[in-house]
């Protein structure tokens, strides 16, 4: 009896500090995020990232926080006209494509990602930022990882 009084005291010592790690051990770059202008720092869209059926992370834009003058359903007149976007409605666009996540799913890299307005696609990598799991930071870059932007997106859930 008293063997199961100290079990159950411990195990309720646990409790204050199983929530804070249950929570921290799962964010990773899974979820939707608020894209951030990186020159305005204007929210410009909501971005879910998602795991495929082929293993690789993709991000497709879920909602847009801006609309083009006279545009309610903008599409993607820029994107490559041999890429399967073009012409296709920007909201439901798969915009960052076959990143391969870390174990930990902190970070993911050797991908691609899209400008929907300028119709560029880029390598990409992602990663959660060190200090706080509810900002990612997406880089797009040509070749070079340092030859390239960084946009800071916010964790909406």
């Amino acid at each position: 009896m008293s063997n199961l009084i100290y079990a159950l005291s411990f195990s309720l010592l646990l409790v204050p500090f199983s929530d804070k790690t249950i929570e921290t051990a799962t964010k990773t770059i899974v979820g939707t995020w608020i894209s951030v202008d990186d020159k305005t720092g204007e929210e410009r869209s909501h971005i879910k990232i998602y795991k495929s059926k082929n293993g690789l992370y993709y991000g497709k834009i879920l909602k847009l926080l801006f609309k083009p003058e006279g545009q309610d359903n903008p599409i993607c007149t820029n994107c490559p006209k041999d890429d399967y976007r073009y012409n296709q409605p920007i909201k439901g666009l798969v915009v960052i494509s076959q990143l391969k996540g870390s174990k930990d799913l902190k970070s993911a890299v050797r991908g691609k990602v899209l400008d929907p307005e300028t119709g560029y696609i880029v390598d990409c990598q992602i990663e959660l930022d060190e200090d706080n799991d509810d900002i990612l930071k997406v880089r797009g870059y040509w070749k070079m990882v340092s030859i390239g932007v960084t946009q800071t997106w916010k964790r909406l859930e």
